[in-house]
C-alpha cells in the first residue's frame, strides 16, 4: 500500500483539522491544505519535470510544511524521497547524489549555494528552488488539485536515508512502503498516539526520525509541529504556546540544552510524553523530567530499523510508570525478534548478564543499502539478521541494557560519528606519525571525539599539536566532527594481527574525564590543570 493513502484517509475524516504547524513563522495548515499542496506539487513534478515511478528525488530544505508536502507528493507519484543532510560538507553530499544518481534536487534558498556546488560534480543534476515567489511555487499554485495515487506494494522503495558508515562514507538505508508503514503503525499502537495529540518534531528530515514523524502524525491523524532544526529556546516556546502532548523521539542532549536555560525551571512540562533514544539515557535526566510531569520511556534502535524500534516498552499500557533504570526496554515481537551473540565466535548468548552483539530480524528492518550490496551483506546475513554492532546484555526479566559498540562509531548528541573518518582526516597532517581517536564523555553530547596523537617531532608540544591539527581540519572535516580533546602520546597500542588500535586501552586513560559544555577544544594537559 502506498504510504500516501494515510494522508487521503486523514483528509476524509478531518479536512479542517490542523495537520502541520511551522514553529518558525507560526503558520498552520489544515489536512485539506496539506492534501491540496501535495497534489499540486505532484502534478507539477510529473508534468513539468517528468518525475515518474521509482525516480529518486533528493531535497536540501528546511524542516517545514513544504518539505513534508514534497515528500508526500513524491510518495503519491510512486517516486522515492531522499532528504540530504544539510550539516554535511558538499563533498559528502556529492557522494550521496552519485549513489542515488538522482537528476532532480529540490532546495530552498538557504542551501542554494550548496546545490550549485553539487552541480559542478553532477552536471546532469537539475536544481529546483522552491521558496515563496519562485517559479516552483507559482507553478504549484496553478497546478491541478487532483492527483491519482500510484499503487505501491509492500516491497516498493519509499525513502532512502543516508547514515554514516564505519569508513565515514554514507550508506543509503532503503525503506519500502511496507517496512516503513509497519514500523510507524506499531509505534502508534504501542505509544497510544491518537488524533487529538500534538506532536513536536525536533529531529530533521534528513534523519529517519524526521521521516517517521512526518508519517506517524498523518497516520494517527494528529497535528505535527516542525521545529525546523533543534533549538532549545524554540522548543520551549512551542511547549508554552501549543501545549504539545508528544515528543515522539528526543535525545538526552536536547533535554540537557533546555535544562541549561534559566526559563526551564518555570516551564510547565506536565502531560508531555517522550521517547528517549540516540544514546544511553542517564537516570538523573529521566528522573528530573518525570518529576516535572513528563512521561518518559527509553527506546533503542537505529536508522536501519526506522528509526529506533528494537527494544522499548509501551506508553499505551503505562509501562513508564514502573521504569527499569538504565534499560532500553524489552523486545516486542510485533517489530521483530532479537538475540545476542558473542562478537568473536558468533555463538548465541541466552543466559542473563552476558554481554554480546545485538542482532535483530523483522519486518521493519531495512532492505539494505542502496546500490551497495557489499555493505548490505556485511550488515544483514543470509538468515535476515541485522548485525547492529551494538553491545548489550539482558537481565533475568528480559530487559536490555545497551553498553557500547563493537566498531568505531560513537553517538554524539545522537549523531553517529565515524572515528575512522576522523582518523583519516587527521592522518595526513604533517606533524602526525600515528593516531587513534576514541570517544570521551561529554556533559552535553554524551560523547565527543578525543584524539591520541604521536607526533613526528618529539619536541612538539601538546598545545602546538592541538593548534596545528585544528587548523588543518578546518577545510577537511565538519566542525561538529572534530576532536574536542587532544592527547600527545609516545605510541598507539595496537593488536599484533591487524594492527588495529586498541581503543579500550586509550579510553581507559580518559575514564575520569568528562568535558564540559562550556569547554572549547582542550588538550588533556589543559583539562587536568583546569579540573584536577
Amino acid at each position: 500500500m502506498n504510504l500516501a493513502w494515510n494522508l487521503e484517509t486523514a483528509l476524509w475524516d478531518h479536512p479542517n483539522k490542523i495537520a502541520v504547524i511551522d514553529a518558525v513563522g507560526g503558520c498552520e495548515y489544515s489536512y485539506q491544505q496539506l492534501a491540496t499542496t501535495v497534489n499540486q506539487i505532484g502534478n507539477h513534478l510529473r508534468e513539468d519535470w517528468q518525475v515518474k515511478e521509482n525516480d529518486i528525488v533528493c531535497t536540501l530544505m528546511a524542516d517545514n510544511y513544504w518539505h513534508m508536502a514534497s515528500m508526500y507528493a513524491l510518495l503519491k507519484l510512486g517516486a522515492v524521497f531522499s532528504g540530504l543532510n544539510r550539516s554535511h560538507q558538499v563533498s559528502k553530499l556529492a557522494q550521496d547524489i552519485e549513489t542515488t544518481q538522482c537528476k532532480l534536487l529540490i532546495v530552498d534558498n538557504d542551501y542554494l549555494d550548496m546545490a550549485k556546488q553539487l552541480q559542478k560534480s553532477a552536471p546532469d543534476l537539475t536544481v529546483i528552488l522552491c521558496d515563496e515567489g519562485t517559479d516552483f511555487q507559482r507553478n504549484v499554485a496553478t497546478a491541478s488539485t487532483e492527483l491519482r495515487m500510484v499503487p505501491r506494494n509492500q516491497d516498493d522503495l519509499a525513502t532512502i536515508n543516508f547514515t554514516a558508515g564505519t569508513t565515514g562514507t554514507s550508506k543509503g538505508v532503503m525503506f519500502s512502503h511496507g517496512s516503513l508503514g509497519i514500523s510507524v503503525q506499531n509505534s502508534i499502537h504501542w505509544s497510544g498516539i491518537a488524533a487529538k495529540d500534538r506532536i513536536v518534531a525536533p529531529i530533521s528530515f534528513f534523519h529517519s526520525g524526521g521521516i517517521s514523524d512526518a508519517i506517524r502524525s498523518v497516520m494517527a491523524k494528529a497535528t505535527l509541529i516542525w521545529l525546523n532544526g533543534w533549538d532549545a529556546e524554540r522548543a520551549m516556546d512551542v511547549i508554552e504556546k501549543y501545549r504539545p502532548t508528544w515528543f515522539h523521539f528526543m535525545v538526552p542532549t536536547m533535554l540537557r540544552d533546555m535544562m541549561a536555560r534559566p526559563r526551564y525551571s518555570d516551564l510547565d512540562l506536565s502531560g508531555i510524553k517522550v521517547h528517549l533514544a540516540g544514546e544511553v539515557v542517564p537516570a538523573d535526566i529521566q528522573q528530573e523530567i518525570c518529576e516535572r510531569g513528563m512521561r518518559a520511556i527509553n527506546f533503542y534502535g537505529m536508522t536501519e530499523t526506522m528509526p529506533c524500534i528494537i527494544c522499548s516498552t509501551s506508553m499505551y499500557y503505562e509501562d513508564d510508570l514502573h521504569p527499569v533504570s538504565g534499560s532500553s526496554g524489552k523486545p516486542n515481537r510485533e517489530y521483530g525478534e532479537i538475540k545476542l551473540i558473542d562478537p568473536a565466535t558468533g555463538i548465541e548468548l541466552s543466559d542473563p548478564h552476558q554481554q554480546g552483539e545485538v542482532l535483530f530480524r523483522g519486518d521493519i528492518v531495512t532492505q539494505g543499502y542502496y546500490r551497495n550490496p557489499e555493505k548490505t551483506a556485511e550488515a544483514i546475513d543470509q538468515d535476515g539478521w541485522l548485525h547492529t554492532s551494538d553491545l548489550a546484555h539482558k537481565d533475568v526479566n528480559g530487559y536490555f541494557y545497551i553498553s557500547g559498540r563493537t566498531d568505531d562509531i560513537i553517538s554524539s548528541g545522537a549523531e553517529k560519528l565515524s572515528l575512522l573518518e576522523i582518523e583519516e582526516a587527521i592522518r595526513d597532517c604533517s606533524i602526525v606519525q600515528d593516531l587513534g581517536v576514541v570517544g570521551v564523555a561529554h556533559e552535553r553530547f554524551g560523547e565527543s571525539p578525543a584524539a591520541f596523537v604521536v607526533t613526528n617531532d618529539s619536541s612538539t608540544s601538546e598545545a602546538e599539536l592541538k593548534a596545528t591539527i585544528g587548523d588543518y581540519l578546518v577545510d577537511r572535516l565538519e566542525k561538529w566532527k572534530r576532536p574536542r580533546l587532544y592527547i600527545k602520546v609516545d605510541s598507539i597500542p595496537r593488536t599484533l594481527a591487524k594492527r588495529t588500535k586498541m581503543g579500550h586501552l586509550l579510553k581507559e586513560k580518559l575514564k575520569d574525564v568528562q568535558l564540559k559544555n562550556t569547554d572549547s577544544v582542550l588538550t588533556l594537559t589543559d583539562y587536568r590543570a583546569k579540573y584536577d
